[in-house]
C-alpha cells in the first residue's frame, strides 16, 4: 500500500479535549496544543492559525504561539524520513517552530499528546524554536507529532492583513 496525501494531515489542536482526533475545533485561534482535532489548518486563508494582532499589539511588539499536530491516519503505512518546514511570507512576523517534548503519539490517546496553554501568549514549557527545517523521523500508522509555531511581531511593526507563513510537512512511504 502507499500513503495518500490525504492521509498525511496537518490539524488544528484542541486543549480541552478528552482525547486524540475525537473532536473538531471550531475556532483556528485557539489551536494551542493538548490534542489532535480532527479539524485541518484551512490553507490559504486569512486568520487560519493566529488571531489578527491588533494597533495595541502591533505598537508594543507581541509574540504569539500555536500548535498544529502532523498526524498519519494510515492504518498500514509509515511515513517515512517526516520533515516539517516554515516559511514566512510577506509582513512583519518573523516565525519559527519547535517540536512538543512529547514526542510522536497515538493519534487517539486519552493523554495529552502534548503540551497546552491557555492562550496564545503563553509560551509552551519545553519547547526549542528554529527556523527548521524540523526532522520529526518515521511516523508510524494512526501517529502524531505536535508542533509549535511561534510569530514574533517587533515593537513599532505595522499590522498587515498579508502577514503569513506557510507550514509544510513532507514524508515518504514504507
Amino acid at each position: 500500500m502507499t500513503l495518500q496525501s490525504s492521509q498525511f494531515v496537518v490539524l488544528l489542536t484542541k486543549p480541552d479535549a478528552a482525547s486524540g482526533y475525537v473532536a473538531a475545533q471550531d475556532n483556528p485561534n485557539a489551536s494551542w496544543g493538548g490534542f489532535a482535532s480532527k479539524t485541518p489548518v484551512a490553507s490559504g486563508s486569512s486568520n487560519n492559525l493566529f488571531a489578527p494582532v491588533d494597533a495595541a499589539g502591533a505598537e508594543a511588539g507581541q509574540t504569539d504561539y500555536a500548535c498544529v499536530a502532523i498526524a498519519n491516519l494510515s492504518g498500514a503505512d509509515t511515513a517515512q524520513g517526516v520533515a516539517v518546514a516554515i516559511v514566512d511570507a510577506a509582513g512583519g512576523g518573523v516565525y519559527s517552530i519547535g517540536l512538543d517534548p512529547v514526542g510522536i503519539v497515538s493519534l487517539t490517546s486519552v493523554a495529552a499528546q502534548g503540551t497546552s496553554i491557555g492562550s496564545a501568549f503563553a509560551a509552551p514549557a519545553g519547547v526549542t524554536f528554529s527556523s527548521g527545517p524540523l526532522v520529526v523521523g518515521n511516523l508510524p500508522p494512526n501517529m502524531c507529532v505536535l508542533v509549535w509555531v511561534r510569530c514574533v511581531l517587533a515593537a513599532g511593526t505595522p499590522g498587515t492583513a498579508a502577514d503569513a507563513c506557510d507550514i509544510s510537512a513532507t514524508a515518504t512511504t514504507s
